[in-house]
């Protein structure tokens, strides 16, 4: 199990327990009825408390309680506002007044009663698997009447879908004066048949195909194995034969839409404050050093950063080169296919029309069937065994869990984020669907409560 904690309010979550090593990380399957309930006194407070106001939850009315969102937030409302004294003066009361007996039998029946909710809320927590954090996001951004020029990954704001990318994303602002020869090279690229693709063509290629919404995982410059499975999707969306080379039709349909290909690839950025510092706090979720910070908000690797920017210190005012990530997809996904030999995840509409592509790391333990995504949790803490509570690592881009969790209802398995986004594709996990963090938290964003989730082999 793991508890997550979000803006002071602790809410349980079923989740995998993740084997981290330099190489290797992933989900280890656990068991769902050996579920070790949390020693803090609060999340046990939590969890007696839903269940004294509630009852014994049948299943039809677990059911009931999905469907009602205004009833689980008014569950959470009670469980927050309810102490612990009143709990246990209540169950003390309600004994006092049915039974006349001494006051040691009334503190073993107390006892008894609290163990018994304690184990009857297992069930509950097991089939509910995030009843308390569905359908909501955390922040009402304001509408924006329209969008500015030069900014990428921004948004109005007018649907829920477009609030949880404002959430999850940060915007950022461009320009392009002053670019290398070779940024100017690579925004002008063009394919030609016959010619030997350079990390110029390759670089616009894996543009296109993000900006297409089929990922690539970290831009790099390279027809990598994750760059040649992204064209692949993105043919087979389009009804094109898949093929390991750039072909005419293939180019012909990533460049048919002229406001993409208007974009350029290669921008110009003026370093942060809060790009070029690393937070002292949690340093275990934090990242390990600057350079590892920029490349992953701007979806790129670290020697691809360092190649662009060979002599500028990055540091605050500062202006360096970086991959420019535009626009994330915005459509509602209903419905995800995970195919584990490829490491790829597909995404699709409410029409079962492709809308995505994803890279990813599957486990050898990873499920096979269908199932549903149970909870979309951002910015999660993480750890394997809350009795020892020195394990608990804190919300961070190295969590061992990355950014996002997004929980199925196969107990203990989900789809998240990765402490090391080159490595997608390229490690093996225990179980668990593992993405960059941008791309897991750009399908954080869209992912419908309750879509679908298919695990095929081929």
């Amino acid at each position: 199990m793991m508890f997550l904690k979000k803006n002071g309010m602790k809410t349980l979550r079923t989740i995998c327990f993740c084997v981290v090593g330099l190489v290797l990380e992933g989900c280890d399957n656990e068991v769902a009825t050996e579920i070790n309930l949390p020693t803090d006194s609060n999340m046990q407070l939590s969890i007696v408390s839903s269940v004294m106001q509630g009852g014994k939850i049948a299943d039809s009315q677990l059911a009931k309680a999905f469907e009602k969102k205004q009833e689980r937030e008014i569950l959470l409302e009670n469980s927050r506002k309810t102490s612990n004294a009143n709990v246990e003066d209540s169950i003390e009361s309600n004994l006092l007044t049915k039974n006349s007996v001494p006051i040691e039998e009334i503190n073993r029946t107390k006892s008894q009663n609290i163990q018994s909710i304690l184990n009857d809320s297992k069930q509950l927590l097991i089939s509910a698997n995030g009843l308390t954090n569905i359908d909501n996001y955390h922040h009402n951004f304001p509408v924006k009447s329209s969008l500015r020029p030069n900014v990428s990954q921004q948004f109005l704001g007018v649907n829920e879908i477009e609030q949880r990318l404002m959430e999850a994303l940060p915007e950022i602002e461009y320009h392009t004066n002053e670019l290398s020869e070779f940024a100017q090279e690579v925004n002008n690229a063009n394919w030609f048949e016959g010619v030997e693709l350079n990390s110029a063509t390759i670089t616009k290629i894996q543009a296109l195909l993000n900006w297409h919404n089929h990922s690539v995982g970290a831009v790099d410059g390279k027809f990598s194995a994750n760059t040649i499975k992204a064209m692949q999707a993105f043919q087979k969306a389009r009804g094109i034969r898949p093929t390991k080379t750039m072909n005419a039709i293939t180019w012909d349909f990533l460049t048919i839409d002229n406001k993409i290909m208007q974009r350029p690839v290669l921008v110009q950025y003026k370093l942060k404050k809060e790009d070029v510092t690393i937070p002292r706090y949690y340093p275990r979720s934090q990242y390990k050093s600057i350079i590892e910070g920029i490349a992953e908000k701007f979806h790129m690797s670290r020697a691809m950063l360092y190649r662009l920017n060979p002599n500028t210190k990055l540091k605050v005012g500062n202006t360096i080169t970086v991959y420019n990530p535009g626009q994330p997809n915005s459509r509602p996904v209903h419905r995800v296919v995970i195919y584990k030999k490829k490491n790829l995840l597909v995404a699709y509409d409410e029409n079962d029309i492709v809308i995505a592509s994803y890279p990813t790391t599957v486990g050898f333990k990873s499920p096979s069937g269908s199932y549903k995504v149970a909870n979309r949790v951002l910015n999660p803490v993480y750890n394997s065994d809350f009795k020892n509570k020195a394990n608990t690592i804190p919300p961070g881009p190295n969590n061992p869990v990355g950014l996002v969790w997004m929980g199925l209802s196969k107990p203990s398995f989900g789809i998240h984020g990765s402490p090391m986004p080159e490595m997608i594709s390229r490690q093996r996990s225990h179980g668990c669907v593992r993405l960059t963090n941008w791309d897991a938290l750009s399908l954080y964003g869209v992912m419908k409560h309750g879509a679908k989730v298919d695990f095929k082999n081929n």
